[in-house]
């Protein structure tokens, strides 16, 4: 059974298992939107990489379901992809193929391909379907999940976008076997984040497992943790859309890992190392403030570092300050911070003051 987004008449199914690439055009098909009976244009968005691994078995899979026509757009990998400049070709091409309304956008890659499609999706003829296709560990559990689109500005990641949740979302953790271990990795720091937020159990589990293990994509860790994040993530998103509650506490480790990842230019840390910092961070200032005890950061420490991820960064701490007042979070010129209480629980906070929060950037190597 799919795990359920439950947003009233918008609300999706996420599909989650091993083989489903081939299944995608049926599971398309059978998904309830307006003229998804006789809808036959896709406009199928990746990058290079993953088409060349995965498009042929994706478009067969379409055109078994009787999509006739395929507009495959095809862009360069990587995060400076996502930018206004990439979303206007991709609308160019769009608009060149003569795609109209009725047409289904299916973004199939990692994370930069489900947010800058997305941001299409939203955009194009005040919005178009949008199918979301995951194939990163850190997309299968938390990008491609909840509706946020969007694509970078020079001087801030994601601030331009929009909430725009796609009509279903199909997994296939099979693809998981032909990525490096540096994208394992940088998808278990979000699976770690979802232990500490909400469940202790999903923590112990990703705490516990043994880097080589990593390697194994049909290892149950997989499975387990994909479908788990995924319910986590989905009951959040269905108790709050928007990010005006609730759905806050996603962004566990995200502030400073936000503001890190565009102090390292985005070129010697990826996304997941970036949290995997942030994490620490977070969870140090929890202990300094008094809400947990110190013995929170350390699980969270070992866990991040047994998996092999990132702990500390040289930065500058001018820098990152600097940059934490640009997040799309910041409200009322105060920072919110995630904060863990204990394992599974976590309180957002905006009146932590500025010492505290240099004293534990400066706990992770930031001068």
């Amino acid at each position: 059974m799919p795990i359920q987004v439950k947003l009233g008449e918008r609300s999706y199914p996420i599909w989650v298992d091993r083989g489903l690439l081939g299944r995608a055009g049926r599971i398309i098909r059978r998904t309830k939107f307006p003229f998804s009976k006789s809808a036959q244009t896709i406009v199928l968005v990746s990058d290079r990489n993953v088409y060349r691994k995965y498009g042929k078995v994706v478009t067969a899979s379409l055109r078994s379901a009787d999509f006739s026509r395929i507009v495959p757009i095809i862009v360069q990998p990587g995060e400076k992809t996502k930018s206004l400049a990439h979303a206007e070709k991709v609308v160019d091409q769009m608009i060149r193929a003569g795609v109209h309304r009725d047409a289904v956008l299916v973004a199939l890659g990692g994370g930069v391909i489900g947010d800058l499609a997305g941001f299409v999706a939203a955009t194009y003829m005040r919005g178009i379907v949008l199918v979301q296709v995951p194939t990163t560990l850190v997309a299968m559990v938390d990008s491609a999940i909840g509706g946020k689109t969007a694509v970078n500005h020079p001087l801030c990641k994601n601030l331009i976008g929009a909430f725009y949740q796609p009509v279903c979302v199909i997994t296939d953790p099979t693809v998981l076997g032909t990525l490096p271990p540096r994208e394992i990795r940088n998808g278990m720091a979000e699976i770690v984040k979802y232990g500490v937020i909400r469940d202790p159990v999903l923590f112990k589990a990703a705490s516990g497992f043994e880097r080589h293990a990593l390697k194994d994509p049909r290892h149950p860790f997989y499975m387990l943790a994909i479908r788990r994040s995924s319910q986590i993530k989905a009951d959040v998103v269905s108790r709050d859309e928007r990010e005006s509650g609730i759905r806050m506490i996603l962004n566990f480790g995200h502030t400073f890992g936000h503001a890190i990842e565009e102090a390292t230019g985005y070129k010697t840390l990826n996304h997941g190392e970036a949290i995997s910092i942030g994490m620490v961070v977070a969870s140090r200032m929890a202990a300094m403030s008094g809400l947990c005890d110190a013995s929170i950061p350390e699980r969270i420490f070992r866990a991040l570092r047994i998996m092999g991820l990132p702990t500390n960064h040289h930065l500058s701490l001018k820098k990152i300050v600097s940059l934490l007042y640009m997040d799309k979070k910041v409200r009322g010129g105060k920072v919110h911070f995630v904060l863990p209480t204990r394992m599974g629980h976590v309180v957002v906070k905006s009146d932590i003051p500025p010492a505290l929060v240099r004293d534990a950037l400066r706990s992770v190597g930031c001068r």
